[in-house]
């Protein structure tokens, strides 16, 4: 019989001792499925008990492997999910077409507004620079020639953003 100090000791069944041939690791038993399927498989139905290597995914096979089972048309699920994602595809590429568009038609009405908003600016500029230059020309001696100078001097140009 072990002790509670032999290393055959199992705390948890104290009448039957610790051996390798009555314990199954239940984390060597996933590494070994997961060796056994490199694509990740999913949910499992085993074979004749925890240490079974009859291991196969539920519903058909692994896609590229011999346990493959196709449907009666020759159609698989894997296919379908590729189709899927290419239509995916697709349709993001077209939405992403579309909204650049979108985002052009915004950016030339913002350009439409800009450039009217400056136009109004810089005739309020020159406007007001004209009013300023005939109340010198009235109030401050300056003749008429040198007024239209001035004004043809420091007037703002049309510009276009």
């Amino acid at each position: 019989m072990a002790t509670d100090r032999s290393p055959d000791y199992n705390p948890y069944v104290p009448s039957q001792p610790w051996t390798p041939s009555t314990f199954t690791d239940p984390m060597t038993t996933a590494a070994t499925n997961a060796a056994a399927d490199p694509w990740g498989g999913g949910l499992r139905t085993q074979g004749s008990g925890i240490g079974s290597t009859d291991i196969k995914p539920i519903g058909g096979g692994v896609p590229g492997t011999d346990n493959q089972e196709p449907s009666e048309w020759g159609f698989n699920i894997g296919t379908l999910g590729l189709a899927l994602k290419g239509l995916g595809t697709i349709g993001g590429l077209w939405q992403a077409y579309e909204q650049s568009k979108n985002q052009r038609a915004a950016l030339e009405m913002q350009r439409k507004a800009t450039n009217i908003n400056l136009a109004n600016q810089i005739m309020a500029y020159n406007t007001k620079l004209e009013d300023r230059t005939a109340n010198r020309v009235l109030a401050g001696g300056w003749s008429q020639d040198k007024g239209d100078t001035w004004v043809a001097d420091h007037r703002l140009k049309d510009a276009k953003v």
